[in-house]
């Protein structure tokens, strides 16, 4: 029984990520049908990574766009705690799991060292377990790499306060090796409810031989790029990023750099960023657009590893309905190399869908694999680099959130004095800050130290600039 739990978190996984090119290879307010067009605007986001443990991250934020395992400062012990929750939509769940091994756990793969002999493990857990749901811990030990031992506990109904489980384990010789893994719901029935949630603190064997991240205090934040407009893997807590901003670029200041990286281990690979959204595990959305005849087109570079390929391709729909795909497959070229793709649709689009893969998902995607791309436009599109009207600013304060040392990064098409001011959330001016900015790439040191913690508006304006962002201060 629980070789079938633990297959399904793998199996889990890998569906998801089939899900994603399957959309791919069957078939707005930025004022052009591609946003951020030659990718001179990024925004930067952090999220909190837990130490020694591997989680559900990557897939739930791929489906419904959160993490459902996140820290929490509701801790039994320490600073910090473990939450993990189910999520659930029409056609998709994704129960919260965590894992000390990035290994299949039905094969036994993985694992920490450990020697001890223990006959229980303990912790502490808050839940809340929908009816007909169950969470479970799971502990596995081998030797010789064989698997001698299996055992797990169950947490079903509710504990609104801290409550001491004891597991019995029936471990009966010495192991050199352990894994430890809970979730947030029964990974091999239908009963997987929406909503239900555990949290786990101070885990530990009746010996004093300790669990490596037994306690949950190892969060590291983890900074992330993304293209505006254009969304990819990179908020996943467990996963490398796979987009970057590049100064590699063909024009302006910036190209987008996408790179396949392997899944904890895994065979399975993601390389990938859209300007659509995930929807149930499939890529959906996009920007408006109208036109039965164009042609999708811009410059990249591209460094297959092997015999693998990159792809950009175009997804139409119509009142939802998918009418049309047109892509192109891209070989390495170590210098940027322009492309083209034409397309005639038989009727009439209302939207459209950029995909761009560093690796071909119908071949044997290979970790590594590097595609760059810039100046990516449909040709019925503004020229990219000669906007009508003044260009938006390009600025923001990273990281943000901050806990009061940052750093503001401007690109004004011109130079002159700008004023940055920070407002509280009733209206207040709590910094106020004048600085001289050249043209181009600028990068200023901030002191943000007496502002306290909370949620801000700063705001930059000069040269006829004036735009806003929010800023967090912890």
């Amino acid at each position: 029984m629980i070789f079938e739990i633990v297959r399904n978190i793998q199996l889990m996984k890998r569906s998801i990520y089939l899900c994603l090119f399957w959309v791919v290879l069957t078939g707005i307010a930025w004022g052009q049908a591609v946003p951020n067009p030659s990718f001179e605007l990024w925004r930067f986001d952090t999220t909190d990574v837990l130490g020694r443990w591997y989680t559900s991250n990557t897939w739930a934020f791929s489906v419904f766009g959160a993490n459902n395992v996140t820290k929490s400062t509701d801790a039994h012990g320490g600073n910090f705690a473990v939450r993990l929750e189910t999520f659930q939509n029409a056609s998709d769940t994704i129960f919260g799991y965590i894992s000390n091994t990035p290994g299949d756990i039905s094969l036994g793969e993985g694992g920490l060292p450990f020697t001890a002999q223990p006959d229980t493990l303990r912790g502490w857990a808050k839940y809340d377990i929908q009816p007909g749901d169950t969470a479970l811990a799971i502990v596995m030990f081998k030797a010789g790499g064989i698997v001698i031992s299996m055992d797990f506990y169950p947490f079903t109904g509710t504990a609104s306060s801290y409550t001491q489980f004891e597991m019995p384990l029936t471990l009966s010789a010495t192991p050199d090796t352990v894994i430890i893994a809970f979730t947030s719901s029964w990974p091999d029935t239908p009963g997987a409810q929406d909503g239900s949630w555990l949290m786990v603190d101070d885990i530990a064997f009746n010996l004093a031989q300790p669990i490596q991240g037994g306690t949950f205090e190892q969060w590291t934040a983890l900074y992330n790029q993304e293209a505006s407009g254009w969304s990819s893997p990179d908020n996943f807590s467990d996963t490398a990023e796979v987009v970057t901003r590049s100064t590699d670029a063909i024009t302006g200041l910036y190209a987008i750099q996408i790179q396949t990286k392997a899944l904890l281990g895994n065979p399975d690979t993601l390389g990938y960023a859209t300007t659509g959204r995930f929807n149930g595990g499939n890529q959906s959305g996009g920007q408006p657009y109208a036109q039965t005849t164009d042609t999708l087109c811009g410059y990249y570079k591209y460094q297959g590893i092997g015999v693998d390929s990159a792809i950009i391709g175009a997804v139409f729909s119509q009142g939802g309905n998918m009418i049309g795909v047109h892509a192109v497959y891209l070989e390495t070229k170590s210098q940027y190399t322009y492309f083209e793709i034409p397309f005639q649709l038989g009727q009439t689009p209302d939207t459209v869908r950029i995909d761009m893969w560093s690796s071909n998902p119908n071949g044997l995607p290979e970790p590594g694999s590097t595609l760059i791309v810039d100046s990516l436009r449909f040709k019925s599109d503004p020229l990219v680099g000669l906007p009508a009207a003044r260009p938006a600013l390009a600025w923001g304060i990273f990281p943000n959130p901050n806990s009061g040392n940052a750093f503001l990064e401007a690109i004004p098409a011109s130079e002159g004095m700008f004023r940055l001011e920070v407002f509280g959330t009733t209206g207040q001016r709590m910094l106020q800050q004048d600085m001289h900015l050249q043209a181009g790439l600028n990068r200023l040191d901030l002191n943000l130290e007496k502002l306290a913690a909370g949620t801000y508006l700063a705001r930059l304006q000069g040269e006829g600039y004036f735009q806003t962002l929010r800023l967090v201060v912890e």
